[in-house]
């Protein structure tokens, strides 16, 4: 919706980056809670999910949980339009990774 700021909308991409690598974390047989699970569900994530893109995937996320920390706690506003898109953009990427990682060990879950 684009009458939700800038900040607004990749907050709730963010979030849905650390929904779908928890989901990937849990077909993993693994969990991430407590304090800081954001950061350790985004360290996990190249545990449950090997290779190259979820190692990338994961810095790249923990970079934006980052972001997501100073807007929600620091100062408002700060979100560029590009950051927005990019974000939006390989979350896409990851969900598609992740439901075919999730399908692949747990046929007819991921709908």
């Amino acid at each position: 919706v684009q009458a939700i700021s800038a900040d607004t909308r990749f907050g709730c991409a963010y979030e849905a980056a650390v929904i779908l690598a928890t989901a990937v974390i849990a077909a993993a047989g693994y969990r991430s809670k407590g304090a800081g699970h954001h950061r350790t569900t985004f360290e996990a994530l190249p545990i449950a999910l090997p290779g190259a893109e979820s190692r990338t995937d994961a810095h790249y996320f923990d970079r934006c949980r980052r972001l997501r920390n100073e807007f929600s706690y620091e100062a408002a506003g700060i979100v560029a339009a590009h950051d927005l898109e990019d974000l939006l953009v390989r979350v896409h990427e990851f969900r598609n990774r992740a439901a075919a990682e999730i399908e692949a060990n747990f046929p007819g879950v991921w709908k």
